[in-house]
This record gives C-alpha cells, sequence and structure tokens, in this order.
C-alpha cells in the first residue's frame, strides 16, 4: 500500500486485494480451529478487528484520495499511522503465535507422558502375562505330578493281595 501511496500506480494495488483476500480467509480458519479456547478465540476476535479497522482506513484512503497529499508531511503522517496499526496487528498475532506455541509444547509434553504411560502398562501387562502363564505351568506341573503319585498310590493299593 506504501507503494501505492507514493506512486499512485493501480498496479500496486493487486498485492493489497490479494492479501485482503487471503487474511479473511486466514482469520476464519484460525477462528475454527481455536473454537475451543475462549482466550485464543478473544485473540482472533482482537486480530480480526485490527484488521478490518486497518482495511477500513486504507479503503477509505483510496475512495478519497485519489491524489497523493499535498505535503510530504501529510503523506508522511499516514504512512506513520498504517505502521502503527500494522505493529499493532502484528504485535496481537505475535502473542497469538506464542500462545498456540505454549499449548504445542503442554500438548506434546501431555502426549509424550500419556506415551510413557501406555508402554508402562503394556510392558506390565505382557510381564504379568508370562508370570501368570509360568506359574499355570508350575501350578498343572504339581498337579500332574500329585495325580500320578495317586495313580502310582492306588495301583499299588490294588496289586497288594486281600485279605479277608
Amino acid at each position: 500500500m506504501r507503494g501505492y501511496k507514493l506512486t499512485q500506480n493501480q498496479e500496486l494495488l493487486e498485492h493489497y486485494q490479494e492479501a485482503i483476500a487471503a487474511i479473511s480467509e486466514s482469520l476464519e480458519k484460525l477462528r475454527d480451529l481455536v473454537k475451543d479456547n475462549p482466550k485464543q478465540s478473544q485473540r482472533i476476535l482482537e486480530i480480526k478487528s485490527s484488521v478490518e479497522q486497518r482495511q477500513e482506513e486504507l479503503e477509505s484512503y483510496l475512495t478519497r484520495n485519489q491524489q497523493p497529499p499535498e505535503s510530504p508531511a501529510a503523506l508522511s503522517e499516514i504512512m506513520l499511522a498504517g505502521k502503527r496499526a500494522t505493529n499493532s496487528t502484528r504485535s496481537s498475532v505475535e502473542l497469538f503465535i506464542a500462545e498456540e506455541e505454549r499449548l504445542l509444547m503442554s500438548r506434546k509434553l501431555t502426549l509424550k507422558s500419556q506415551q510413557e504411560m501406555t508402554w508402562i502398562a503394556l510392558y506390565g501387562s505382557a510381564a504379568l502375562g508370562v508370570a501368570s502363564s509360568i506359574i499355570a505351568v508350575v501350578l498343572f506341573r504339581r498337579i500332574d505330578r500329585k495325580l500320578l503319585a495317586e495313580k502310582a498310590q492306588s495301583r499299588q493299593h490294588k496289586a497288594l493281595p486281600r485279605y479277608q
């Protein structure tokens, strides 16, 4: 937009018009992504408000000032006002990004913790399964030995002569 303000060259407005469309679309996508976070939703509204205000200022400039300002001081003031508005919006966006990065880091730590707990549970279950299998084998062998001993004792008992 600064280039247009200085030169009044219409071709320089193309990037501005493309950016306006992209910004609106991006803000809507972001709004949908953070709808579960009231703090971030509020930041999106602030950013959107700031962007819309800046857009209105620029549209107003384009409709009323088809000629560049007469004095360099007036042009300088318009450009400084635009820079301040842009810096304010940029600051809001940076706060939004910082919060999203903080949330991402928090989610990654939570995920890592949950994965570790899952692995512990998995290994614990596997160890318990192996231990249970070993205990079952030992118990079956004891039972089997007892049955064999009782069977042998029963045979010996049957083999003894009976006295009546």
